[in-house]
């Protein structure tokens, strides 16, 4: 099935950058495409210069509203470029990575990756979420191939701190299990937070076991159409302590990220990512 979309868009900046961590690059014939899994489906997509080309093994009409959802592909990024292109440096990294896409993935799973993410990186976080899914999650097969969906929170909920931490996940595995406790009852209703302004979402995240400030402006940017979310780590201090802003080494992170906020505006986190991506990958 052919999915168009509004252009500019990059399936590979979008599913490469960082955002996501189910998606694997596959070739057939010698032509790349990306396997992943989006609730309980498999699915399989590629790109050419004007479609995108979805199989999966879920319902193609369903599927394709979901990907055009998860893709955001309704949305028009150069509408985006206008509000944060502020300065040269963004214009560089936006001209690098034209068409990468914020992803609007399900809270749920955004939000134990996140977690998961602390003091790590993609290989081990990638590793750590589609261990979880293979342990506490449903098979799904697709060609011949089994992937897992991923767990709800009742499940998880229910697991123990040991076998969390046998699958890898060390001193976040208490965080993932208490969180988990938090969302199965209800204490916390994730899809809500896209109703909320932006601070009130925060604040709400932010009580969370093992959710500071950096992991609940990625859970906002990435889950939740918080457009104004910045998330903070090191690659971003190094950036706008380098290109944008006079911070000291152990300047809050929260000072940080309101200023960037302050001057990239509305689509703050679109500016992010671009700055984010760009600062990892040339260092």
């Amino acid at each position: 099935m052919l999915i168009n979309y509004i252009p500019p868009f990059s399936l590979k900046y979008t599913l490469e950058s960082g955002q996501s961590f189910r998606w694997n690059k596959q070739y057939f014939n010698g032509s790349l495409y990306y396997e992943g899994v989006i609730h309980d489906k498999i699915v399989h997509l590629s790109q050419d210069q004007e479609s995108i080309l979805l199989e999966s093994s879920g319902d193609h009409v369903s599927i394709k509203k979901l990907i055009i959802d998860y893709l955001r592909l309704d949305e028009n990024l150069d509408e985006v470029y206008k509000y944060i292109s502020k300065d040269i440096y963004i214009k560089l990294a936006i001209n690098k990575y034209r068409g990468m896409k914020i992803l609007r993935q399900d809270p749920w799973e955004c939000l134990i990756s996140f977690i998961c993410s602390s003091n790590s990186n993609i290989k081990r976080i990638s590793k750590n979420i589609e261990d979880i899914s293979i342990e506490f999650g449903n098979k799904i097969t697709f060609n011949g191939k089994d992937r897992y969906s991923f767990p709800s929170a009742i499940t998880l909920s229910n697991t123990t701190e040991q076998k969390l931490r046998n699958l890898g996940l060390g001193f976040r595995a208490p965080y993932v299990l208490e969180t988990a406790k938090v969302i199965a009852s209800n204490q916390i209703n994730l899809n809500n937070l896209r109703d909320l302004n932006y601070q009130d979402a925060l604040d709400n995240l932010i009580k969370l076991p093992g959710v500071g400030d950096k992991v609940a402006n990625c859970i906002l940017l990435f889950s939740l159409d918080q457009n104004e979310a910045f998330p903070v780590d090191v690659w971003i201090q190094r950036v706008l302590k380098e290109k944008y802003f006079n911070i000291k080494d152990k300047t809050n992170i929260i000072k940080v990220r309101l200023k960037a906020q302050k001057y990239f505006s509305n689509y703050a986190g679109y500016a992010n990512q671009y700055l984010f991506h760009n600062r990892r990958l040339f260092k």
